[in-house]
């Protein structure tokens, strides 16, 4: 089994990876993640709850040029510079399958303990798939 990645983004943008709008997740750092992980979206506030998923087709490392490059077709582009502003080397997952659940939920309701939403991102090493959809 791919390793589950918990990965929390803006609503804007996770409505746009939903859509198919936006096919790459830019991070400020590298990430430490595989070809083939899950991600699971947490959508911070408002919204407070893990909403879907997507698989990583590739992961991309690079200076802030690089990784801008792949994202210029991305309707939310002029975001992105300021948002890597200082950064030397930075990561972009690029999104497959898209998924968004038939219901959000709660990451208590996952991880069957109060848990908080991590800064960055981080492993899912004790969640049983069968309590999600």
């Amino acid at each position: 089994m791919s390793p589950l990645v918990l990965l929390p983004l803006r609503p804007r943008f996770a409505q746009a990876i939903y859509r198919g709008t936006k096919r790459y997740e830019l991070r400020r750092r590298r990430m430490r993640v595989r070809s083939g992980s899950i991600v699971w979206i947490y959508e911070s506030a408002p919204v407070g709850k893990v909403t879907g998923s997507f698989a990583v087709k590739c992961v991309h490392w690079g200076s802030p040029a690089e990784l801008l490059s792949l994202c210029s077709d991305d309707p939310d582009q002029a975001a992105y510079p300021p948002y890597l502003d200082g950064v030397q080397l930075g990561t972009a997952l690029e999104v497959a399958d898209p998924l968004r659940w038939p219901r959000p939920y709660a990451l208590d309701e996952i991880c069957g303990r109060p848990t908080r939403a991590p800064q960055s991102y981080c492993f899912l090493r004790e969640v049983v798939p069968r309590r999600l959809p």
